[in-house]
């Protein structure tokens, strides 16, 4: 059964359109893929069927150009770290291949020497 076919016209919108695109890739990749609006993206990827399967991706879409606050980043890459997936970012080129940029918030990084308590 072909799942992402070309001539397929139930997409109105620009964002649809863009969707539709970052489906039928990660499909082909051979993800499962989710609904992704509890954690606040457009899909969940998973390596393999989601009953078995915890997600590995929180997927974004955005348009080529978009501009993404950094705050957006921010909330997005710690939102991810904190249930354990990592957040990506996908796209359509102007030359139609998909691109992703995966985020992921470090957090705070332990000092080399750290600020000592006194004793008061």
């Amino acid at each position: 059964m072909e799942v992402c076919k070309n001539d397929w016209q139930l997409m109105n919108s620009d964002k649809e359109k863009l969707q539709y695109a970052v489906f039928c890739n990660l499909w082909e990749k051979g993800y499962y893929i989710t609904p992704g609006i509890k954690f606040g993206g457009d899909f969940l990827a998973y390596a393999g069927n989601p009953t078995l399967y915890h997600a590995l991706y929180i997927i974004v879409c955005v348009q080529y150009e978009e501009t993404f606050s950094p705050l957006r980043l921010i909330a997005l890459s710690r939102l991810g770290t904190h249930v354990k997936k990592t957040a990506v970012l996908a796209t359509v080129k102007p030359s139609g291949r998909v691109d992703y940029l995966s985020i992921k918030w470090e957090g705070s990084r332990k000092l080399d020497n750290p600020i000592k308590e006194t004793d008061s």
